[in-house]
């Protein structure tokens, strides 16, 4: 949806938005993590895990209401991001449930799948296909369960699941801004600051990790917010430059879901779904030697580098659109050799771990 109000009052607006969320996500944040401890919603360490001592989670939490409240304390919301965020809110809820005792994945799967049928009736839906409803409505839920899934997968690291969502709001940010979408883009200001305000305890060493509560709620956010915008005029890069954006984790769900398969490490659906292993993009990189915190900001330089690619293929004629899908393509297939490398590294003192 395009405003047609100054757009100089929106940018001030974003910057109060970006600044609130911070203060309020930080100053929440300790709260939560008192409150994890005395819910018992603490990760301890396992085979699968490379944290080495009891974190307690729910930071999603203070994530959420930093969002929130961002945008409450700053103006009226529009009908979609009332859709939008009840929707997240649902996310949130099923996350928290998740964190404090395991929750099938049906019902995860049912949570979604409703929540998609609320942002619908809101007017959040793809619109791939004109006058045809219910294949944009599947392409959408395919898109929102894919998204929220990789974000789940992905938040395996300090600070990883985190940072990730900084970057791809800000292109979204950008994008909005461009576009003229202020209320689009003021949805992605509130998840950048309340991202930052939790990397401040989620920053490795992380004293609190976001849980369920936050992924779900960041992947539901982010492939949302991505259904909400007006990516391009031209159907190619209206899908192109979201997927891009959210390229990274997105692509690394899928290749390790396929590996695994291939490899037969898993059987059946359920497995899919359930299988947790250090296979991991992320992962790889302390494989081949990398810290924690080194591994995370090559991670941050690979998820920047495809957003900005991403947002420069609005702008882009054919042959360039072309070029830059060669470049993501390119990207992915660097990916793909560091983490098959990983595998044969003996630097890892487990190397089950990277089967």
């Amino acid at each position: 949806m395009t405003s047609s109000v100054d757009p100089f009052h929106w940018k001030e607006l974003y910057v109060k938005i970006f600044f609130i969320a911070v203060v309020i996500t930080s100053v929440l944040t300790p709260f939560i993590r008192w409150l994890a401890i005395k819910a018992g919603a603490v990760d301890f360490p396992s085979n699968i895990k490379i944290h080495s001592k009891p974190t307690p989670r729910l930071g999603g939490v203070g994530i959420f209401f930093g969002f929130l409240f961002s945008l409450i304390l700053t103006g009226s919301l529009t009908h979609q991001q009332k859709g939008l965020i009840l929707g997240a809110t649902c996310a949130l809820i099923v996350g928290i449930l998740d964190d404090l005792r395991s929750v099938p994945a049906a019902l995860k799967l049912l949570v979604l799948f409703s929540i998609t049928i609320f942002l619908a009736h809101k007017g959040v839906l793809l619109n791939l296909v004109p006058g045809f409803f219910w294949i944009n409505f599947v392409l959408t839920l395919f898109w929102i369960v894919g998204v929220t899934s990789a974000f789940n997968a992905i938040d395996h690291m300090d600070g990883l699941a985190t940072g990730l969502t900084f970057f791809a709001s800000l292109a979204y940010a950008y994008v909005a801004v461009q576009n003229g979408q202020w209320s689009w883009g003021a949805l992605s200001v509130a998840l950048m600051g309340s991202c930052i305000g939790f990397l401040f305890y989620n920053f490795p060493p992380a004293s609190i990790f976001m849980g369920d509560a936050g992924s779900f709620f960041l992947g539901y956010s982010l492939a949302a917010i991505s259904v909400m915008g007006a990516w391009s005029t031209n159907p190619f890069k209206a899908i192109a430059v979201p997927v891009f954006i959210l390229g990274l984790p997105v692509f690394d769900l899928m290749y390790v879901v396929v590996r695994r398969k291939f490899h037969k490490m898993t059987k059946g659906i359920r497995q899919i779904v359930t299988f947790s292993a250090k296979d991991h993009f992320s992962h790889r990189l302390l494989a081949l030697g990398m810290s924690q915190r080194q591994a995370l900001f090559f991670t941050y330089f690979v998820m920047l580098a495809l957003g900005m690619g991403a947002v420069a293929m609005r702008y882009v004629l054919k042959i360039e659109a072309i070029m830059l899908c060669v470049q993501f393509v390119t990207i992915a297939f660097l990916i793909v050799i560091l983490m098959e490398f990983a595998i044969r590294n003996k630097q890892q003192k487990n190397p089950d771990d990277f089967n």
